[in-house]
């Protein structure tokens, strides 16, 4: 099963396509019985700038909010495997 994420551009605001890509595997990992995958294996791959946030994500993840209204921020944003392509990880 693949999810396609079409990130938001920071607009100087650096932390917006990883929260963006964090809520993604939030939303992913939250319906992945309903979606009929396992939660345990959900994981990221990036191209180029998207590599950079793959690996951004892989390191810079948060656990569950228990206490949060949103079901959604209840589950981890942490992948289980993160598969970098030509990553741009130097800058």
């Amino acid at each position: 099963t693949g999810v396609v994420l079409e990130y938001r551009l920071p607009a100087g605001r650096h932390a917006v396509p990883l929260l963006d890509t964090q809520r993604a595997i939030r939303t992913t990992r939250a319906n992945a019985k309903e979606w009929g995958i396992d939660p345990a294996k959900i994981g990221i791959i990036g191209f180029s700038a998207g590599g950079h946030l793959a690996s951004t994500a892989a390191t810079h993840f948060d656990a569950d909010d228990a206490k949060a209204s949103d079901p959604i921020e209840k589950v981890s944003s942490r992948p289980d495997f993160a598969i970098l392509i030509y990553p741009v990880i130097s800058m």
